[in-house]
Order: structure tokens, then C-alpha cells, then sequence
């Protein structure tokens, strides 16, 4: 019997020593993985994994559990300028970066830094890009790494991508003026001062204004309604014109969920693209939904915290890219991406964890 009870106490011995060994060891890879935030690159048929770029930031590691956060803590924005550049938007700055020299080169001696109403304006020209920044609208050149300020009082800025049509609201939320040719116009558009976002479609000569409830068309000086958002929620949607003939997505929530809508202000049709989710970071906070395009317009990227998207706006069908995986470093956090002009790869910013050595 006390044989028995001996082996038995050994026996339970043992199996506490492999278990304390066991969680000594779980712990030790706990305290050994590291996130950390990469700029990345991934062709658009999502093969070719790679990071560019290490950012002096993560989302992960940035003390968020303890402090809740706002979107200025996660202050990357990136967008391509032309096939070869892309425009960085940090909070030090804006930057231009050439993947092929991994060249990360100031523009504005700092004083882009960044802002949660930053956005990305690329234009026809392969030098020019638009930038609205605080209530102003720079132009910045891309090769010379210039740039100047093209307006201010501006609430708001809407703009067909690859394009120089750009349409702007006052503070005031009622005069819309629309960007050609170097300037802005001089015949401005009365609108209601609800209006949080607007662009002047001159293919066939409207206007379409969104407020916190719906979408409005303005033409020939009669309104009518293109979209209700048959919700309480006050909400600012997304906005963005396709073309000069009517056509603009926008994201819309439809009852628990959110969806993508391609609506024709000509015809006043709309098309539900389906489900799209938020780019959720730590803290349950979401990003707003971003969306690039090719140079062509004809397909656009968007994405959520570990996945990305092509949709092809003429054969109406969806692509998944990349989702995260072992291949990729389990990558999370995706904050900010964009694809290409000719469509051929993606970059975005995103947070990965790697083994220490």
C-alpha cells in the first residue's frame, strides 16, 4: 500500500513538473512574439507577400489597451501618387516613398502632419497630387517634392480618382465650387447647409449632396431623393464619384450590416455590392472605410483588419486578395492600402508579429 502511494506521489510529481515546464515554455513564446507595424507589398493576385518598409509604430504595441483610442493614433494614410511612388501620410509628415530605392523622403519640411480628415486626391497628371489637409487643399508635386496651397476654407473635398475634378464644400456646409483645369469655379452651387459631402457631375450637370439622413440629387434646380438611410444614427458616409456621368459608391448600413452601394445619379438606379466590414483595431475602433482605384477606374481595393478586396466594376465580381496567414506573419491591423494605377500590385500598412532572436 505504501508502495503504491509512493508511486502515485511521484507519479503526480512528475506530471506538475511537465505541466510547470509546459506553461514556462507557452510563456516564453508569449514574451518572445513582437508586433510590429510594416509597410507591405502584395501582387494584386495576391502572391509575392513582402514587407517594404518597418513603421516606428504599432498598433498593437501602442499602449491602446490602456488608453482608448481616437483615429489619431493610428497616423499612416498611403496612396499612389503614380506606378512608382506612393504619398505617406505620417504623424511627422507627409512623405514620398519609392518602393524600388526604399527612399522615404520629407515633403513640406513636416508640416503635413497627420490629421483624421487627411485625404488622397491623385489627378491625371502623374506629378500632381491634391491634398486635403486640416480646412486647406494643397497641391503637391510628387517629382520635385514641392508644394502649395491650392485653397482653404474647405469643409470638405470629393474628387473622381486619377482625374482633375474635385469638388469642394465651405464650411458652412453650402457652396460647392468644383476644381478644373488649375482652379476652382467661379459659379458656385447653393446647397443646403446640411450638406456634409458634395460633387458636381458634369456629364450631366448635377449635383449630389449627402447629409447625416440621405442622398440628394440637385438638378436643374429640382431635389429629389437617391438614398434614405432609414436610420437615427447620424452618419457620414463615404463618397465616391466613379465618373463624370453619375456613377459613385458609398458605404450604407442596412439593418445589423454594412454595404457597399454603386448608385447612377443619371438614371437614379442602385446596385448593392454586398457586405463590407470595418477595419477593426484594438479597442473595437473602426476606421473608415477606404476604397483606391485603378488609374482606369475600372476595379477598386478596399479592406478590413485582415483581409483585402478587388472589386471589378465591369464584370460586377469580387476578388479576395490576401487574407492573414502563416505566410504572410499572421498580419493584423490592417490600417491604411492602395492598389496600383495599372492595378498589377497593393500596398498597405498593417501590423505583424515575428519571433525574436
Amino acid at each position: 500500500m505504501i508502495r503504491t502511494e509512493t508511486t502515485l506521489n511521484r507519479f503526480i510529481f512528475f506530471m506538475l513538473l511537465t505541466l510547470a515546464l509546459l506553461i514556462s515554455a507557452c510563456n516564453t513564446n508569449i514574451q518572445e512574439r513582437s508586433f510590429e507595424s510594416y509597410l507591405c507589398e502584395v501582387n494584386a493576385d495576391g502572391s509575392g507577400f513582402r514587407t517594404l518598409r518597418h513603421n516606428d509604430y504599432s498598433m498593437t504595441n501602442s499602449g491602446l489597451a490602456q488608453n482608448p483610442p481616437t483615429l489619431k493614433e493610428f497616423p499612416y494614410l498611403i496612396q499612389y501618387a503614380n506606378q512608382d511612388l506612393l504619398m505617406v501620410f505620417r504623424d511627422d509628415g507627409c512623405f514620398r516613398y519609392n518602393p524600388q530605392r526604399k527612399v522615404l523622403e520629407p515633403i513640406g519640411d513636416n508640416i503635413f502632419a497627420y490629421m483624421s480628415n487627411t485625404s488622397l486626391h491623385p489627378t491625371s497628371s502623374p506629378d500632381l497630387f491634391l491634398a486635403v489637409y486640416g480646412n486647406s487643399i494643397y497641391q503637391i508635386f510628387g517629382n520635385s517634392l514641392d508644394y502649395s496651397l491650392l485653397q482653404s476654407a474647405v469643409a470638405s473635398a470629393t474628387s473622381i480618382p486619377f482625374s482633375d475634378y474635385i469638388s469642394i464644400l465651405d464650411p458652412e456646409g453650402m457652396n460647392l465650387a468644383t476644381y478644373q483645369d488649375g482652379s476652382f469655379s467661379n459659379n458656385q452651387i447653393q446647397l443646403p447647409q446640411n450638406a456634409l459631402r458634395a460633387f458636381y457631375f458634369s456629364g450631366i450637370d448635377a449635383s449630389v449632396y449627402i447629409t447625416s439622413t440621405k442622398i440628394m440629387k440637385y438638378q436643374s434646380e429640382a431635389e429629389s431623393v437617391l438614398y434614405p438611410f432609414n436610420s437615427s444614427v447620424v452618419r457620414d458616409p463615404s463618397f465616391y464619384p466613379v465618373n463624370e456621368d453619375g456613377l459613385f459608391l458609398t458605404n450604407i448600413r442596412i439593418e445589423s450590416d454594412e454595404h457597399l452601394l454603386l448608385i447612377n445619379a443619371d438614371d437614379e438606379s442602385v446596385q448593392d455590392l454586398g457586405i463590407v466590414h470595418y477595419p477593426r483595431l484594438p479597442n473595437d475602433l473602426n476606421i473608415p472605410i477606404q476604397l483606391s482605384f485603378t488609374s482606369d477606374r475600372s476595379k477598386f481595393l478596399y479592406f478590413d483588419s485582415t483581409a483585402m478586396y478587388i472589386y471589378d466594376l465591369h464584370s460586377h465580381t469580387k476578388e479576395t486578395v490576401l487574407v492573414s496567414s502563416p505566410n504572410n506573419h499572421n498580419l493584423r491591423n490592417i490600417s491604411s492600402a492602395c492598389i496600383s494605377p495599372d492595378g498589377n500590385k497593393i500596398s498597405f500598412i498593417c501590423d505583424i508579429y515575428k519571433y525574436q532572436d
